[in-house]
């Protein structure tokens, strides 16, 4: 019955419905995204909780030197990005998947090396920061009782599983772009509320201008919110016509994140100083 070449050639009608459940399956979880559904979902890669520190960069260095580090930023950013997509098209998806992958592809293993420790360390020093900001921000927002804490873990474990659902890349960019206007209502109402600190205000205020001792530090706070630049290569894979609208739709994304950091930066330190 083995030798028999119809057994071979005839599949059951179960295992050509496994077939097709396998082939709807796989095109959901390769589904794309457009180039505006892209920018968004850059724009909330970088605009995030490194934005709150934005208004303390502005009081150490100044309206100008401020917004040329933020400007400074965004470029170096978009051009990381960039450079990183195009060497993976120069030397291959399977050889550049990450900036380490860049780094071992030009220089060899030193190039590896180099590249993953300075990424390593990046990335542990900002979980660091991340934490410690978190609890502090919890501390003040959240009653420190039995109760609230309770409360706070139940409700992540129902907002958890929802991610359990996300089937594809477009699935999650829609998910961004709800995260995204949640988080620009959130600052525009605290935006909106600046407004009346700074027609009308409690104390008097004198601005720097232009301050080169705050320069180290508020270039730490700069790189602390540019940080999209990690999931790069994995929006740039899920995304239609990647090869053709990847650039503007990065241009876009980045622009986004920069205006609504100038933003809080400006109107922040304009009304409390």
């Amino acid at each position: 019955m083995l030798n028999n070449p119809k057994s071979l050639k005839s599949p059951d009608r179960k295992g050509r419905a496994s077939i097709d459940t396998l082939s709807d399956l796989g095109s959901k979880l390769h589904e794309k995204t457009g180039w505006m559904l892209t920018s968004l979902t850059i724009a909330k890669s970088y605009f995030g909780v490194g934005s709150l520190a934005i208004p303390w960069g502005f009081l150490l260095c100044g309206y100008q030197l401020a917004m040329a580090l933020i400007m400074v930023n965004a470029i170096l950013s978009f051009f990381s990005c960039w450079t990183l997509v195009e060497a993976q098209k120069f030397f291959g998806s399977n050889k550049v998947r990450t900036f380490s992958d860049l780094g071992y592809s030009c220089f060899g293993n030193k190039g590896y090396w180099f590249v993953a420790s300075i990424y390593f360390l990046n990335q542990a020093m900002t979980g660091v920061g991340y934490i410690l900001f978190f609890l502090v921000q919890l501390e003040s927002v959240i009653p420190n009782d039995e109760e609230h804490k309770i409360a706070l873990v139940l409700l992540i474990l129902l907002l958890t599983p929802v991610a359990c659902f996300l089937r594809s890349m477009k699935q999650i960019s829609y998910l961004q772009i709800v995260a995204l206007t949640s988080l620009v209502i959130a600052v525009g109402t605290v935006w909106f509320n600046t407004l009346g600190k700074i027609t009308s205000p409690t104390f008097d205020r004198t601005f720097k201008s232009f301050h080169p001792l705050g320069l180290p530090y508020f270039f730490g706070i700069c790189c602390f919110a540019f940080e999209g630049n990690t999931v790069t290569l994995e929006i740039y894979s899920k995304m239609q016509h990647k090869r053709r609208d990847f650039t503007k739709a990065l241009a876009l994304g980045i622009g986004i994140a920069t205006f609504l950091f100038m933003m809080t930066g400006i109107l922040f330190y304009s009304a409390y100083g």
